[in-house]
């Protein structure tokens, strides 16, 4: 019965490590800018910010996200990036999209690498479901 604890504590302290040395992304200060939306409930939005959060603790290895901003757009512009990403055929089809301009700073060997790298990122849903990524890239 020990032993097993053993391993289990092993297994646990192991698993710290690899998640610490991972690099993935900082999201733990993240400051959401959220404006009153004619399209969009606050937790629509909200739900928008989680997915993004996600995304860039993932895929942002050794950068911090320090700002999530969502952008209204108007209805036409809408209505054409729904138009363009669904004529992608590896992308899911939407037919709603939200926008996010992400504010990051990235880190190499411990120090600060580059400052306030601005970032814009497309999420869409089909008939108010979750939220998927579509895009995100250098402004």
């Amino acid at each position: 019965m020990m032993q097993r604890i053993f391993k289990v504590l092993l297994i646990a302290v192991a698993f710290s490590f690899i998640v610490c040395e991972c690099g993935c992304g900082d999201v733990s200060k993240v400051k959401h800018t959220t404006e009153s939306s004619q399209h969009f409930s606050t937790e629509e939005i909200e739900s928008g910010y989680k997915v993004v959060e996600d995304y860039f603790w993932v895929n942002f290895d050794h950068c911090v996200l320090k700002e999530l901003k969502f952008v209204e757009n108007s209805e036409s512009e809408r209505q054409a990036l729904i138009e363009n990403f669904n004529k992608f055929d590896d992308l899911p089809q939407s037919d709603d999209v939200i926008a996010y301009k992400l504010l990051v700073d990235e880190y190499k060997d411990g120090e600060l690498y580059r400052s306030d790298l601005s970032y814009s990122c497309h999420l869409g849903r089909s008939n108010k479901g979750s939220w998927h990524i579509l895009e995100i890239g250098f402004d």
